[in-house]
C-alpha cells in the first residue's frame, strides 16, 4: 500500500514539475548552494544545462530521421522509374523538411535525453520537487533514438509521394506536376515542352511494341523507346517496299491480260454451239 502511495505521489510530482526541471527550481539550491554555472530560470532557480553533444546519446534525431526519409525517398523514386540516375542519386529530404510532426518527436526525444543527461552529471539537489525529478530522470535508461517507425508515423506523405525535383529541365530531371508518358503508362518528371518535344509518341509507335518498362532511368527509358521505334518503322517501311517491289516483278513476267481485267464477253460464252 505504502509503495502504491509512493509512485502515485512520484507520478503527481513529475507531471506537476517537469517545468520545474527544465525551467528552474523554487529553491535556487542544489545541495544547499546554487549550481555552479547554472542559469537562473523564471522562478529564480537553477536551469540544469543541457548539453550541446556528448552524454549517453548524441543528440542528431533530426538528421537521423533526415537520412531515413532520403533512404525512403530514394527506395520510391526507384519504384516509380519517373526521373534520371543523377536525380535519384541526388534526391533528398533535408531537415527543414521533415515537418512538424517529425520535429515534435525530436524535440521530445531530446528533451527527455537532456534532462537524463543532466541528472546523471549534475550535483545532488536537496530542496523538492528537484531531488526527486533528479531521482526519477537519474534512474531513467536512455530511450532510443527514433528511426523508421517513428519517421513512417510522423512524416508527411507528400514528402515522398510523387517527388519531382523543385527545378529543373530535360525528360525526368523536370519539376512537378509529373507528366504521363503516352507509350509505356509510366509519369514521369518532365517540364510540358519536354514532353512535347520527347514524349510524342504515335498510335503507330505503340503498334511496335516498344514500350521499356524496365528501364529505371527516365530518360534512357523513353531514348530506347525512341530508338526501337525508329528502327521498327524502318524495318516495316522496307518489308513494304520488298512486297511492292516483288508484286511489280511477278506483274512484269505476265504475258496476259491484266490479272484485275474483266475476261471478254466471248470467253464467257463459249465456243458457239452447232444447230442440230
Amino acid at each position: 500500500m505504502r509503495q502504491s502511495l509512493a509512485l502515485a505521489l512520484t507520478l503527481i510530482t513529475l507531471a506537476a514539475s517537469s517545468a520545474v526541471w527544465s525551467q528552474g527550481g523554487t529553491s535556487g539550491t542544489v545541495g544547499g548552494t546554487p549550481q555552479p554555472g547554472s542559469q537562473t530560470g523564471v522562478s529564480g532557480g537553477p536551469v540544469l544545462p543541457k548539453p550541446a553533444t556528448g552524454g549517453p546519446a548524441p543528440l542528431q534525431c533530426k538528421g537521423n530521421l533526415a537520412n531515413l526519409a532520403t533512404a525512403k525517398l530514394q527506395a520510391q523514386l526507384l519504384i516509380d522509374k519517373a526521373v534520371t540516375k543523377q536525380v535519384l542519386a541526388n534526391a533528398a529530404i533535408t531537415q527543414d523538411q521533415l515537418g512538424a510532426n517529425c520535429n515534435a518527436v525530436c524535440d521530445e526525444y531530446e528533451s527527455t535525453v537532456s534532462k537524463i543527461y543532466s541528472a546523471k552529471t549534475s550535483p545532488a539537489y536537496t530542496s523538492e520537487p528537484e531531488h526527486t525529478l533528479q531521482q526519477i530522470y537519474k534512474n531513467m535508461p536512455v530511450p532510443p533514438m527514433p528511426g523508421a517507425a517513428a519517421l513512417n508515423a510522423c512524416l508527411p506523405p507528400a514528402a515522398t509521394v510523387n517527388w519531382c525535383p523543385p527545378s529543373g529541365n530535360g525528360v525526368g530531371a523536370g519539376p512537378r506536376p509529373r507528366l504521363q508518358n503516352p507509350l509505356d503508362k509510366i509519369y514521369v518528371c518532365v517540364t510540358p515542352a519536354d514532353a512535347l518535344a520527347h514524349m510524342n509518341f504515335s498510335p503507330a509507335d505503340a503498334a511496335f511494341n516498344c514500350a521499356r518498362p524496365n528501364i529505371v532511368d527516365a530518360a534512357d527509358r523513353i531514348n530506347a523507346e525512341h530508338v526501337c521505334a525508329a528502327d521498327a518503322s524502318k524495318a516495316k517501311a522496307a518489308q513494304d517496299a520488298a512486297a511492292a517491289a516483288a508484286a511489280n516483278k511477278a506483274a512484269a513476267v505476265y504475258n496476259g491480260p491484266a490479272i484485275s481485267a474483266t475476261p471478254p464477253a466471248s470467253a464467257l460464252k463459249g465456243p458457239a454451239r452447232a444447230k442440230p
